[in-house]
C-alpha cells in the first residue's frame, strides 16, 4: 500500500541520514590535548603507571567521575615517560654501562639521577633526545590515522609535566596552538652527546614565540617547586614580559593538595574544567602546517 511504502521510504531515509552523520561525526575535525604526566608518575612496573597516567590525565579523571562537558569534543592522550635510559626503545650512548644508565632516570626529555631530581639540581642533567624523537614520532602518528584538528593541538603537563610541555612546544613550535604549564619549570641541561644541545632558556623563549598562548599557573606557596628556584623564577621572569604568556597565581586553597605542599595546580585545571577547556579552544594555530 502506499503507507506502507511511504513508511518504508521514510525509514530507509531516516536510517541512512544517521548512518551519514555518523560518518561525517567519525570525521569531523576535533582538538587535540597532548597531556603530560608528573614525575610521580614514573615507574618501571608499567601497569601500575598506566594506573596512575589514568588518574592525572585530565579528560580519564572527568570520565571517571562521570562528567560530561566540552572535554568531550577533544581527542586526549597522555603518552607514558621510560623509566631510565635503560629502557626499551632508547639508545644506549658510547661509554655508558647498562649499570649507569639505570641509575639515571628519565624525566621527560632530560635525565638524571634521582637523589639529584630531589635536590632539584640539574647540574649533571643531559637531554634525552630518544624520548623527543618517540613523543614526536606518535604526535605524528596520531596526527595521521586520528581526525585531529592540527590547528586545534593543545599542551598540557603538571610538575615534571609542566617543564615536558614547554619543551615539547619548543621542539614543535610549529604545532600546539597553546601550552599550559601546571607547577611546572624549566631546567638548563646538557647535551648527551659532544657538541649536542642541551636545554637553554633563550632557546625555548625564541622558539615560543610564535605560539597563541603560553600559560603558566603555579602557587606562590609551592613547597615543591618552589617560586625561588632559578627553574622557575628565570622562567617566569623571561617569559612573564612576552605578549603571548599569561601567568596566573593558584590559591593556596586550590593548590594544598592531600600532602599540603601547595603543588597541586593540577587541581585548577579539574575544578574548573569547562573554563580550563573553553580558554583553550580560544586560540588556534594561524597557519597550516
Amino acid at each position: 500500500s502506499s503507507s506502507s511504502l511511504s513508511s518504508n521510504w521514510t525509514g530507509a531515509t531516516n536510517t541512512a541520514i544517521a548512518e551519514r552523520a555518523d560518518r561525517e561525526e567519525a570525521h569531523r575535525k576535533r582538538p587535540l590535548l597532548v597531556y603530560l604526566h608528573s614525575a610521580g608518575t614514573t615507574g618501571s612496573a608499567f601497569e601500575k603507571m598506566l594506573q596512575a597516567v589514568a588518574k592525572e590525565a585530565p579528560q580519564s579523571v572527568l570520565a571517571g567521575r562521570g562528567l560530561l562537558g566540552i572535554w568531550d569534543t577533544f581527542i586526549g592522550i597522555a603518552p607514558c615517560c621510560p623509566s631510565n635510559l635503560s629502557s626499551p626503545g632508547l639508545v644506549m650512548q658510547k661509554g655508558e654501562s647498562t649499570k649507569a644508565l639505570r641509575r639515571k632516570r628519565v624525566y621527560w626529555f632530560k635525565a638524571c639521577e634521582s637523589a639529584a631530581y630531589e635536590r632539584w639540581d640539574f647540574a649533571q642533567a643531559s637531554r634525552c633526545s630518544e624520548v623527543e624523537a618517540l613523543v614526536i614520532e606518535l604526535l605524528a602518528h596520531i596526527c595521521k590515522v586520528w581526525p585531529v584538528d592540527v590547528n586545534r593541538v593543545y599542551f598540557v603537563g603538571s610538575s615534571c609535566g609542566g617543564y615536558a610541555a614547554l619543551r615539547l612546544a619548543e621542539l614543535l613550535p610549529q604545532l600546539p596552538a597553546a601550552v599550559v604549564s601546571l607547577a611546572g619549570y624549566y631546567p638548563a641541561t646538557l647535551g648527551r652527546e659532544p657538541n649536542a644541545e642541551g636545554h637553554d632558556l633563550m632557546s625555548l623563549v625564541g622558539k615560543l614565540q610564535g605560539l597563541p598562548m603560553v600559560w603558566l599557573l603555579h602557587c606562590e606557596q609551592d613547597r615543591v617547586c618552589k617560586v625561588g628556584y632559578p627553574c622557575v623564577s628565570e622562567l617566569f621572569a623571561t617569559l612573564g614580559s612576552k605578549e603571548h604568556v599569561q601567568i596566573e597565581w593558584v590559591s593556596s586553597q586550590v593548590a594544598k593538595g592531600s600532602s599540603a605542599n601547595y603543588h597541586s595546580s593540577w587541581n585548577y585545571m579539574m575544578q574548573k574544567p569547562d573554563h580550563f577547556f573553553a580558554t583553550l579552544l580560544r586560540y588556534a594555530h594561524p597557519g597550516p602546517l
